[in-house]
């Protein structure tokens, strides 16, 4: 089945348009204050998300496995 470029390239077109609407549509949307007011922009502030990027959270993964490699060896202390 041979499929035309010129039908083609417009529906990956859509289709990609379609997924950014839908992410954008799916983002959570957080009240700031209950009074509605925007910022000079027009637009609502947003709220930072405090979650460690995943870099943070393999990086430290990382330093706990070396760690118990380190200890694992050492004998435990005597008589304390």
């Amino acid at each position: 089945m041979a499929v035309k470029l010129g039908t083609w390239l417009p529906r990956i077109a859509i289709n990609s348009a379609l997924m950014m609407l839908r992410k954008k549509r799916a983002s959570p949307e957080i009240a700031t204050d209950s009074n509605d007011k925007f910022d000079a922009d027009g637009l609502r502030c947003e709220i930072s998300d405090h979650v460690p990027n995943p870099e943070s959270v393999t990086s430290q993964s990382e330093e706990e496995s070396m760690l118990k490699k380190a200890i694992q060896p050492l004998r435990p202390t005597l008589g304390s």
